[in-house]
């Protein structure tokens, strides 16, 4: 997923009460954005990612290769939609 905006709430999140759902505060501060990229083993659920500053194609490379072993099969669904 890239361009993840990197927010930060001004004030904390509103607690619940009775009859009324806890909420975060609608202000925020922004710090830029970041650029993720993650891997999931489906056998074991573990999650592999790096966050980074920038997309590039030879960072992307750099993350398929990390993920590459000699006795593992990868399989790579990537998406390329405008969200």
């Amino acid at each position: 997923m890239t361009g993840i905006q990197a927010l930060e709430r001004t004030s904390p999140t509103l607690k619940m009460r009775p009859s009324v759902l806890e909420r975060p505060e609608y202000e925020y501060i922004r710090h830029g954005t970041q650029c993720l990229l993650a891997g999931l083993d489906v056998a074991t659920g573990e999650v592999f990612g790096i966050c980074q500053q920038h997309r590039k194609e030879d960072d992307f490379v750099a993350f398929i290769e990390a993920l590459e072993s000699p006795c593992v099969r990868v399989v790579v669904v990537s998406s390329n939609f405008p969200y």
